[in-house]
């Protein structure tokens, strides 16, 4: 859209840009931004440089997205732009939790790029090679498997990276409280006792010493800050329990002597078990022996 005094209406915006713009290096960027748009004549100018420029896409874009936001409010200016439903990454590190929660599914290399604006093939290679030899996050390694398909090769993940700033008395219902209240040596016991583990490694000197104040309960072994894979954990004796009752998959397992197949619920504190011919069983999950050969994980 042409627009007349292009920058000078971007002047405006500045003055009363909106606080949440947050920008490292505020005045070179504002100064390398003014420069551009001095020799530009419409947003559609705009909108090419920030897809071409190869740094700080990320930044530029949510500044030109609140800039037409302006423009529209303010202006009355109909301006239209692919950067408010695109999305870049200034950081190799935000770019790589992204890919890996991207493959959840398998996804070849052109299709990652095309989803996540990757425009550089070295730069998708490199988050590749980091993510297939692990990324150490806090203690915990974050990593993806690599698979060939004929002569195509694929990259596929279980992994859910979230960023979760906790308050001490939510950290204390997960390391100290839920712990103790889960039955000892139960499947369901022991995650939580992992998903514990990782969130007491990131914690600060203070935190332990606020929640383990006797000085007992809050080291972790190295060991227990490896990512489970979701396949190799629903394949176990302690992981088995848990995945059936997120997945909502059958598998056949010894109930009282007999070979049953079926689905577990959980409802109203009691376990359930679906069996296909159609009956329905209140169980207790540790007298189950599940056959977990016969686990068709998906």
């Amino acid at each position: 859209m042409d627009i007349e005094n292009l920058q000078k209406h971007f002047d405006e915006f500045w003055y009363q840009k909106p606080a949440s713009i947050k920008i490292r290096n505020e005045s070179r960027t504002l100064k390398n931004f003014q420069k551009r748009l001095s020799g530009y004549a419409c947003t559609e100018e705009i909108d090419d440089y920030i897809f071409g420029t190869r740094s700080r896409k990320e930044t530029l874009r949510r500044i030109a997205v609140a800039f037409y936001d302006f423009l529209r409010r303010e202006k009355g200016m109909a301006v239209e732009s692919e950067l408010e439903n695109t999305r870049f990454y200034d950081y190799p590190f935000e770019r790589q939790f992204e890919i890996a929660k991207f493959l959840h599914e398998p996804h070849t290399n052109r299709e990652i790029m095309e989803e996540l604006n990757i425009g550089s093939e070295r730069t998708l290679r490199e988050d590749l090679e980091a993510l297939r030899d692990g990324i150490e996050v806090m203690g915990t390694t974050v990593q993806i498997t690599e698979e060939k398909r004929g002569r195509t090769r694929y990259y596929r993940s279980t992994l859910h990276p979230v960023f979760l700033p906790l308050n001490l008395t939510e950290v204390y219902t997960l390391t100290v409280y839920m712990p103790r209240v889960m039955k000892d040596g139960s499947a369901n016991a022991q995650i939580i006792q992992w998903i514990g583990d990782r969130v007491k490694a990131q914690l600060s000197d203070h935190a332990l010493k606020r929640l383990f104040p006797d000085g007992r309960g809050y080291r972790t072994e190295p060991e227990h800050l490896r990512y489970n894979d979701d396949e190799e954990l629903a394949k176990s004796r302690k992981g088995i329990l848990m995945y059936l009752m997120k997945s909502g998959e059958s598998c056949s397992f010894f109930l009282e002597g007999k070979k049953l197949k079926g689905r577990i619920r959980y409802e109203n504190g009691a376990y359930r078990l679906v069996c296909d011919d159609g009956r329905e069983l209140d169980i207790d999950p540790e007298a189950v022996e599940f056959i977990i050969e016969d686990l068709d994980y998906r």
